[in-house]
């Protein structure tokens, strides 16, 4: 899969430069974003389930879209790591408002397989780059984010 910085199996996760590169290309609110997503991951994990009633938590990435043509709109796309109880609630919930993708990571490729019922059809499978490019535009398009939005200094 391709990345501005160069095929994502490629990309080393050791290096704190390319990391700094990469946060830094977004907006500094999403970086602050992503530090509180994981401190309230964190604080969860510590939290006794007596305190807050029952709940799973889920080891899953989503991202939602807004395609630029076709008939299905708004999609979800769904990196769980893990496959474990609750997931395919989680998927129903989504498809209730969102065409909905399961995706798998396998030798630096993301796979997307749609979701139908809070399961998968993996006769359907598709690189996420080519579905990408179904649903979208024929050539990725890289967002470029103005700098009056992004705060070096608070990366």
């Amino acid at each position: 899969m391709q990345t501005p910085w160069g095929p994502l199996d490629s990309l080393d996760l050791n290096n704190h430069e390319l990391a700094i590169n990469i946060l830094g290309a977004d907006k500094h609110q999403l970086v602050e974003g992503l530090v509180v997503e994981s401190l309230f991951d964190q604080i969860m994990r510590d939290v006794s389930p007596a305190a807050v009633g029952n709940y799973t938590s889920l080891d899953v990435e989503t991202t939602i879209v807004r395609a630029p043509r076709g008939p299905d709109r708004w999609i979800s796309f769904v990196w769980a790591r893990t496959r474990q109880a609750g997931l395919r609630d989680y998927l129903r919930s989504l498809e209730k408002s969102f065409s909905t993708y399961l995706l798998r990571l396998e030798k630096g490729y993301f796979y997307a397989t749609p979701v139908r019922e809070g399961a998968i059809n993996g006769k359907d499978t598709l690189p996420l780059e080519e579905l990408v490019r179904r649903l979208g535009t024929a050539t990725p398009k890289y967002p470029v984010v103005s700098d009056s939005v992004r705060d070096p200094q608070r990366l």
